[in-house]
């Protein structure tokens, strides 16, 4: 009953991270039309790949290592307080460098003022400690502070964001949802644990930070870096048709990483406890539910991509029906993914494996 009552939490969260921007999309889709929201989602994702590189292994150790210690607050706040801090010490680096790619980037030069809100998200990112919550396995607090910010947002969005020219209004609105959530997880966290600098120790944490962190970015070549090398390369109407048919593409994929998020503390819980029957009963469960979700969704977005695409986005978005046809499969692909990472050799601590086998998949 815990499992299905978090998972419908879980589900609860992920849901409201795509399907409330799912009620809004139609509307900012139609008002700023498909080069705006190419260049703000070409902005906003270079400011996801400095939020990637401040965390690095952060979402990944994290839940792990609270899941594990959460039963000894001494030894729960040392584990806080030690991933937190080198949490700033990443985010520290990334707010430098997103300084100086805005300045020496003409393409980035002339969009400084997006690149500055950006920067609220990447600070804002540092307190929003979901790694934290997830590893307590707290899900129905995260789950209705995010419904609330979220239908806040939506409201907010409808107020102030009216014609093609209020670009910054949306994206200061999209950023400042990432800044309320981590006000609300940092205060609330004090419940829980206590950040401590006697407590800090970096040397059972430093090598499994870096080594899921490198696992993070390079996972993120053929998600993340998709936009980020479209913006450069391409121009922001070609973004645009990206960024929707992918947008479609990680509604569905969510509602599956919802499950896999709730696994995670869970099965490292079965490994500590050495229950290995218990643990690859629910390898193969997983296995099994992917297949009894994704199957039917790929086989109906294949059919009727062209009719979900002017559904969602209105006229102009022609172009994004062929990239949604393609990157729908992933569904699949991904999620054996992270039913192997996330719920196997995470848990398992095969750190080393996990980099191994995600830098053959971003050199392919």
């Amino acid at each position: 009953m815990g499992i299905q009552k978090n998972f419908l939490y879980s589900l609860a969260l992920t849901g409201t991270n795509y399907i409330f921007p799912l009620i809004v999309y139609p509307y900012i889709s139609r008002v700023l039309g498909v080069d705006n929201i190419g260049l703000v989602n070409f902005i906003d994702s270079i400011i996801n790949y400095l939020v990637l590189f401040s965390m690095m292994g952060l979402n990944i150790v994290g839940i792990r290592e609270i899941a594990s210690s959460k039963t000894e607050r001494q030894k729960m706040d040392s584990v806080f307080s030690s991933l937190f801090t080198l949490n700033i010490i990443g985010t520290f680096i990334a707010v430098a460098v997103l300084l100086i790619i805005t300045l020496s980037v003409s393409q980035l030069r002339e969009n400084a003022h997006l690149m500055g809100v950006g920067a609220l998200k990447l600070i804002g990112n540092l307190f929003l400690i979901e790694w934290f919550y997830n590893g307590l396995e707290n899900f129905r607090f995260i789950s209705l502070r995010t419904i609330f910010v979220r239908a806040s947002y939506v409201v907010s969005v409808f107020i102030f964001v009216r014609h093609q020219s209020d670009i910054l209004q949306y994206y200061l609105l999209t950023c400042l949802m990432t800044v309320l959530n981590a006000i609300i997880n940092f205060l609330y966290s004090g419940r829980y644990v206590s950040f401590r600098i006697r407590l800090i120790k970096f040397r059972p944490f430093i090598i499994p930070f870096l080594t899921s962190g490198l696992y993070m970015i390079l996972t993120s070549m053929y998600t993340t870096f998709n936009i980020t090398y479209l913006g450069f390369v391409s121009n922001d109407t070609q973004v645009g048709y990206y960024y929707t048919a992918s947008r479609l593409y990680y509604i569905f994929a969510g509602i599956f990483t919802a499950f896999t998020n709730v696994m995670l503390p869970r099965m490292s819980l079965l490994i500590s406890d050495g229950n290995m029957v218990e643990f690859s009963k629910k390898i193969n469960q997983s296995f099994e539910i992917l297949m009894v979700f994704a199957l039917p969704v790929v086989i109906g977005i294949l059919i009727f991509a062209d009719e979900i695409i002017r559904l969602i986005s209105g006229p102009g978005y022609e172009g994004a029906v062929l990239p949604l046809r393609i990157i729908i499969v992933l569904i699949i692909i991904i999620g054996y993914e992270q039913i192997l990472v996330m719920q196997a050799l995470i848990p398992l601590k095969k750190d080393r494996t996990i980099f191994t086998n995600s830098s053959v998949g971003a050199i392919i």
